[in-house]
C-alpha cells in the first residue's frame, strides 16, 4: 500500500512531496506521511476520501497537532483528488516492467517472498521514480512564483476561515443529532468520531437515517405497564 502526499500546485515540478509504504493502509502511515509533508509548513490542507484511515481518531489527532486542515472529499466526487490517482499511475507504469521481473524471481526464489524484503524495494523504486520525475522537471516554475505575496496570504487566510466555518457547521449540527436522537455517550464524543466527515454527506445520512429513526419522548417516570 502506497500512501502520498501531493501539493496540488506544485505537482509538475514535484509528484509527490511525500510517501511511505506498508501492507496496508493505516492510520499510523498516515500520519507519518502527513508529518513528513507538512514539516516547516502552515496553511496545509490534506485532501483525502472517506477512508478508514483517514478518519481514524490517531490520524485526526495527528492532524490537528500538525496543524493541518483535514478536507475529506464528498462521497461519489472522486474527481477532487484525480490528481493524485494519476500520479499513481505514473508511478505504476513507470515501475510495471521492473515490477514484473522481481516478482518472477521471487516466484523462482520463494525465500525473496517477505514483506520487509518487499517494502524496502518498493521504497527504493518509487523514491528513484520521484528523484528522476523532479530531474526532469527541475527547469520549470512554481506557479505561484512572480504573484503577490500579499494577495497569496488572503487568498490562504479565506481558505482558512471557510475550512473553520464548515468545521463550527459540523460541529453544531453534530450537536443537534445527539440532542435529537438521544444518541447513547457524550456529544463530545459523538462530534469527535464524525466531525471530519462533510456537513453534506452528514446532512443526508441523517436525511436516510430519520426514516428508520424513533424520535418517541421517554415513557412517564409514572406510567406503569
Amino acid at each position: 500500500m502506497l500512501g502520498v502526499d501531493q501539493d496540488l500546485g506544485d505537482r509538475e515540478r514535484c509528484l509527490f512531496d511525500a510517501f511511505a509504504i506498508d501492507e496496508r493502509e493505516s492510520a499510523d502511515l498516515i500520519k507519518h506521511v502527513v508529518a513528513d509533508a507538512a514539516a516547516g509548513l502552515q496553511g496545509i490542507q490534506f485532501i483525502t476520501d472517506q477512508g478508514t484511515p483517514y478518519l481514524a481518531e490517531a490520524a485526526q489527532q495527528a492532524y490537528d497537532a500538525i496543524g493541518v486542515e483535514h478536507a475529506p472529499q464528498r462521497e461519489r466526487m472522486p474527481t477532487e483528488k484525480a490528481t493524485v490517482e494519476r500520479g499513481f499511475g505514473t508511478i505504476k507504469n513507470a515501475l510495471a516492467p521492473v515490477l514484473d521481473v522481481l516478482n518472477r524471481v521471487a516466484g523462482a526464489v520463494p525465500a525473496l517472498s517477505q514483506p520487509v524484503l518487499a517494502r524496502q524495494v518498493a521504497t527504493l523504486l518509487v523514491a528513484t521514480v520521484l528523484r528522476v520525475c523532479a530531474a526532469g522537471r527541475r527547469h520549470l516554475n512554481h506557479p505561484l512564483d512572480g504573484h503577490d505575496p500579499d494577495v497569496l496570504r488572503t487568498i490562504v487566510g479565506e481558505q482558512r476561515a471557510n475550512a473553520r466555518a464548515e468545521d463550527r457547521s459540523v460541529r453544531l449540527f453534530l450537536e443537534a443529532v445527539h440532542a435529537e436522537y438521544a444518541m447513547p455517550g457524550s456529544s463530545e464524543a459523538f462530534v469527535r468520531v464524525f466531525r471530519r466527515y462533510p456537513l453534506d454527506d452528514l446532512r443526508d445520512a441523517e436525511r436516510r437515517f430519520r426514516a428508520y429513526s424513533c424520535r418517541c419522548p421517554p415513557p412517564s417516570p409514572h406510567l406503569r405497564i
